[in-house]
């Protein structure tokens, strides 16, 4: 019964990465020193978490919303 009760909570995150993806954001034509602090703030974020955000769904979303407007205001890469 133990592994039952289990289960939906193992497979909550593997739900979850599919539904918040960053994959969409191509850091590759910012420039490279800036597109890594906006992928550091991005880390930190999603490891940081904050509980004001809500559930980790909210949480994800926050952070990559974040990620996106660092990334726009970096200089495009020549």
């Amino acid at each position: 019964m133990r592994l039952v009760a289990a289960i939906p909570s193992l497979c909550t995150p593997i739900v979850l990465a599919g539904c918040v993806q960053v994959s969409d954001i191509d850091l590759t034509i910012y420039e490279p020193t800036c597109a890594r602090q906006c992928t550091m703030a991005y880390s930190s974020c999603i490891s940081g978490g904050s509980p004001a955000v809500g559930a980790p769904t909210g949480v994800a979303y926050q952070c990559k919303e974040g990620l996106k407007l660092c990334a726009q205001t970096c200089p495009h890469r020549q």
